[in-house]
């Protein structure tokens, strides 16, 4: 952590995510942390844009009728998946990858695990580290925004 205390943000950063260790007692959950985490850098860079979790609506089992059904409940008029929104953050000068290369279960050829198989071929990292400059971080920021085809306010 040493190296990463002379970066820029870094004390915003981590004022920002001290309750990870401040309170562990409170994550019983990965999702909880999860959604924690990406609801302190929203607060942090002032992105309004809300959360919503698929466990909100009434979805149908189907894989691809969920999906559809999801983006009809919020009104979505483009939907962009894993690898899309890949080549387009890469287009914008951002560098986004996938957060898992093979989950574990996949190395021991276990299945089972249809949510995280999803996860796998649509999540996206992008880059959030406290070594980012202003100007980095800014360009991280207006490529997702543009991606989701949000407004400067979210």
């Amino acid at each position: 952590m040493s190296s990463y205390a002379r970066t820029p943000h870094f004390d915003e950063v981590m004022a920002a995510v001290s309750f990870i260790w401040e309170d562990p007692r409170g994550w019983e959950w990965l999702v909880a942390l999860n959604l924690r985490v990406i609801r302190a850098f929203l607060e942090l860079r002032g992105i309004g844009t809300s959360l919503r979790l698929a466990s909100e609506f009434s979805l149908p089992a189907d894989p691809n009728q969920r999906l559809i059904e999801a983006c009809r409940a919020l009104e979505a008029d483009t939907y962009l998946a894993g690898a899309g929104v890949l080549r387009f953050l890469k287009g914008r000068g951002v560098i986004a990858r996938r957060p898992v290369d093979r989950p574990i279960h996949w190395i021991l050829g276990i299945k089972g695990f249809p949510r995280t198989d999803v996860a796998v071929r649509e999540a996206v990292s992008i880059p959030c580290y406290p070594a980012l400059s202003d100007g980095e971080v800014a360009r991280v920021i207006e490529a997702v925004r543009a991606a989701f085809g949000a407004s400067e306010k979210g």
